[in-house]
């Protein structure tokens, strides 16, 4: 997600506003990225999207990055789109990801029907 600006709040609300009506998983991990306001990635997987806190990370890894990640450092979220884009909305009023999962490292977004959403522009 290199090479996407700062969005503002507003921006932010408009981002998931857009995806009320036609959400698309690009489109949703373009969200998280924005929303969750980590120095870390979104990436898809085969049932969603995962989200890494890299600062977390190397605060667990001691600064190595060759550290596996720990089951108790894993937060496994399944969600309707619906509730995922009240999770985005919730993130941007809390001001980020980060005091939602304390602790955790990754937080595994598994959606409903994840293969029924277009997938969008990447």
């Amino acid at each position: 997600m290199k090479g996407y600006p700062h969005l503002s709040d507003t921006q932010k609300y408009e981002l998931v506003g857009d995806l009320v009506d036609n959400p698309t998983r690009s489109g949703l991990i373009k969200a998280l990225f924005h929303c969750a306001k980590l120095a870390g990635a979104a990436e898809p997987t085969g049932v969603g999207i995962d989200m890494e806190d890299h600062g977390r990370y190397l605060a667990f890894s001691g600064g190595r990055t060759d550290v596996g990640i720990t089951i108790d450092k894993i937060e496994i979220v399944q969600v309707s789109v619906p509730e995922f884009l009240k999770l985005l909305t919730d993130m941007i009023d809390a001001g980020g990801l980060v005091d939602m999962w304390p602790g955790k490292i990754v937080v595994k977004f598994e959606f409903q029907d994840w293969d029924s959403i277009p997938g969008g522009d990447a």
